[in-house]
């Protein structure tokens, strides 16, 4: 049975985690993953939400079913090494964007895996005529990709956000031969369709 497609935000301080060695838990690993946010990651804060967006949607294709990413930024100052600025991270912020489009959705089948192109097609689990293509680029410039997507009909699309508010809308254009096209690049872009 493949494992529901569930993004749940969480606080998680610093300093803690679970431990693959302990017994008790590694069972749990399969369907629960902690992701950093950014200690390990390296990279800008852009990239570091680009990154865990993206590791979010192939562990889905995996089967896993939690992911949990911490919310704040704590910048360290010289009093002590106390955080004492608190912002919202962009990757947090992108994750919630997520788990807002995606949270009734399923994870169903890759539309697309090569070269640099990522297609993967979600499936609302109470109306299954509804479906989400997350579209990306693995690296470099943002560039034109056509999918077939006939019958389903395109209703909107959006870019993964990096601050908080509305997400950047998409065009979509539909071809004739039953082929959309679209801008992709590092930062992925959902795409609802539904069949008619």
């Amino acid at each position: 049975m493949r494992a529901a497609f569930l993004v749940s935000l969480l606080i998680v301080m610093a300093g803690g985690g679970i431990r693959a060695e302990d017994e008790k838990v590694r069972p749990l690993m399969k369907d629960l993953i902690v992701l950093n946010g950014g200690v390990v990651l390296g990279g800008t804060e852009e990239q570091q939400a680009i990154w865990s967006l993206r590791s979010v949607l192939m562990l889905a294709r995996l089967g896993v079913g939690r992911t949990y990413l911490p919310f704040f930024h704590a910048e360290a100052t010289h009093r002590g090494g106390v955080p004492q600025i608190l912002e919202q991270k962009p990757a947090f912020l992108a994750l919630a964007w997520l788990q807002h489009s995606l949270g009734e959705y399923r994870f169903a089948r890759v539309e697309r895996e090569e070269g640099d192109c990522y297609a993967y097609e979600f499936v609302h689990g109470a109306k299954p005529a509804k479906r989400a293509w997350v579209v990306w680029r693995a690296a470099g410039e943002p560039h034109l990709v056509r999918l077939f997507n006939d019958p389903l009909r395109v209703i909107r699309a959006e870019r993964m956000p990096l601050v908080a508010g509305a997400a950047e809308k998409v065009d979509v254009r539909q071809e004739i031969e039953g082929y959309m096209a679209l801008e992709a690049s590092e930062r992925p872009v959902i795409v609802w369709l539904e069949k008619p």
